[in-house]
């Protein structure tokens, strides 16, 4: 699988949301939606470096854990696809082993996310109801580090950031929903392959700039970012992390929003998801409750 990184109005982590905030220090704060050490916060550190060097302002990266990946965007990053992983010391050793066990034993069989509504929620609530089986989703911060610790069964994750863990023999690759498969996972089937179909959840990040942006600020930054990531640092990342980048104008990032926006409110009440709104505050989502309960269950247990 390849990761597209489609450079749009500002900066870029090739994963995850990230925000750029400029201000009139000509300090640009790049908040990164989860912890320290992944590839998400590599790749938006990267970008930060290379940014400062051609822009003349200084950029620097901020963590900020949580939100479901929904803080804030200006560009977007596009994946073909997520990986279903479990790990190496499991005893799924193909997907119809992962898909057997569920269905003997609904709903115990877990899988966790990046929070309610993030793209690896959508994803791995569309493969089990694709499959006719439950997986329970347990929403993290970041699911990592509980997924290698045993706490969760399975993740559902971009191939850019399970390679390393693959190649370490951590973790076993049982399925992908790209539409073909990965020519770096040949011997990992497809969803559709397995019977699951119309599992359409590009893998995308962005950054928003702080309100009030005018269109030669943006029109600006984007050109900042174009040369950006033409440095070699930038493109050493890329090729590490097997991205392509593909530069999009802002106007044309917008109408894409929009129109992930209205294919999504069709996609997520079917799979219990739901959008949490109250005037004044962040958009976030809600998960059916008896899962949302469960999963609080299992959390508590593991700490």
């Amino acid at each position: 699988m390849q990761r597209r990184t489609v450079i749009a109005a500002g900066l870029i982590s090739t994963v995850g949301l990230a925000h750029a905030q400029l201000t009139s220090t000509r300090v640009a704060r790049i908040v990164v939606p989860l912890g320290t050490g992944n590839q998400f916060d590599t790749s938006a550190r990267v970008l930060a470096d290379a940014l400062s060097k051609v822009s003349g302002h200084t950029f620097i990266g901020d963590n900020k854990p949580g939100g479901g990946c929904s803080i804030t965007m200006m560009e977007v990053a596009l994946s073909t696809g997520f990986v279903l992983c479990v790990r190496s010391d499991a005893p799924y050793r193909s997907a119809q082993d992962l898909l057997s066990a569920a269905r003997a034993n609904p709903g115990k069989l877990s899988f966790g996310s990046f929070g309610i509504g993030n793209t690896t929620h959508v994803v791995g609530a569309h493969f089990p109801k694709g499959a006719g089986m439950e997986l329970l989703h347990v929403p993290y911060k970041s699911p990592i580090s509980d997924f290698l610790g045993g706490h969760v069964d399975s993740v559902f994750i971009g191939e850019s950031i399970v390679r390393g863990l693959i190649k370490d023999g951590r973790i076993h690759p049982l399925a992908i929903s790209a539409a073909k498969r990965s020519p770096t996972l040949p011997d990992v089937p497809t969803f559709e392959e397995l019977g699951i179909k119309d599992v359409d959840v590009p893998a995308w990040s962005a950054i928003f700039g702080p309100r009030g942006m005018t269109v030669d600020q943006t029109q600006q930054l984007f050109r900042h970012v174009q040369q950006a990531t033409k440095m070699p640092e930038y493109q050493a990342n890329a090729k590490l992390t097997g991205s392509e980048v593909v530069l999009m104008p802002p106007e044309k990032f917008v109408s894409y929003l929009e129109s992930e926006y209205r294919r999504m409110q069709q996609v997520l009440p079917p799979l219990g998801i739901k959008r949490k709104y109250s005037p004044g505050s962040e958009l976030s989502f809600v998960q059916s409750s008896k899962n949302a309960a469960a999963a609080a269950r299992l959390r508590y247990i593991n700490t």
